[in-house]
């Protein structure tokens, strides 16, 4: 009664989750000339870029709206107007003068700027400037943004969760509720609730480049190759097998996705 008691109570903290989390429907992408009017309203609530520097990553909270700098020293004379396609969105402004961009949402949003003359040809850029710019904007942000920090915590989180399988008191729990189900929807958890952001976070990049491998390594140390040799050549050739459908199956998936 206490493991379907303790069950119940977990599926209805995802339902909580869930709902508190829903995310808010937003406002439609728009851009426009960034008169002084605009600048002063928006001081505190918007982000400068400068088609000098590399973007980084933005937090939605903080400023949630964006004007990307155009000194002239970057503008040829003979241009004009200008084109703005942001994410897919095109909008066409006129005179080039600093561009100011609301409604974005949480992704990967591209931002890139062409510039005509009189007559409707393409301008370039000056040399040494960039037309493009990939944004990484984030929803909120996390409570614990230094990735030792969040590292901590992930850790502590999965000692609990295998400390806890081993205790007698919680047999029932886990027998409904898998350990490493808990491993894979705890941290996100903690993503929903804002307390630590996966998008934000360089974690996934470290450990899919280092600390996997290094696990890769250690598992395979522990291989019985003799266990397997003995399995006969029926075994070896269904293993060989399946790991060659694995090795070509992935690339192959996904040049008919990308040829759909």
């Amino acid at each position: 009664m206490n493991a379907l008691k303790s069950f119940f109570f977990f599926i209805g903290f995802l339902f909580v989750v869930n709902i508190g989390t829903a995310k808010e429907e937003t406002a439609p992408i728009s851009a426009e000339i960034a008169t002084p009017e605009i600048i002063d309203a928006t001081a505190d609530r918007v982000q400068r870029l400068s088609l000098l520097a590399k973007p980084g990553k933005y937090f939605l909270d903080k400023t949630p709206d964006f004007i990307i700098e155009m000194p002239l020293s970057l503008v040829p004379a003979g241009a004009r107007s200008m084109e703005v396609n942001v994410g897919g969105e095109i909008f066409r402004l006129s005179p080039v003068a600093p561009i100011y961009i609301k409604g974005l949402t949480a992704g990967e949003p591209e931002i890139k700027i062409t510039l005509y003359d009189e007559t409707g040809n393409v301008v370039e850029f000056k040399k040494g400037t960039q037309n493009e710019l990939e944004l990484k904007t984030i929803d909120r942000t996390p409570l614990f943004k230094n990735d030792a920090v969040v590292l901590g915590i992930l850790l502590i989180l999965l000692a609990i969760v295998f400390w806890t399988e081993s205790q007698p008191r919680f047999k029932g729990f886990y027998r409904y509720v898998p350990s490493l189900l808990l491993c894979y929807f705890l941290p996100s958890f903690l993503n929903s609730g804002g307390l630590i952001s996966g998008d934000y976070s360089n974690l996934y990049f470290v450990a899919s480049r280092y600390l996997l491998p290094a696990s890769l390594i250690l598992l395979c140390i522990s291989i019985d190759f003799k266990g397997i040799i003995n399995l006969g050549p029926k075994a070896l050739i269904m293993f060989l097998t399946a790991t060659l459908g694995i090795v070509l199956g992935g690339p192959l998936a996904l040049l008919v996705i990308l040829k759909l």
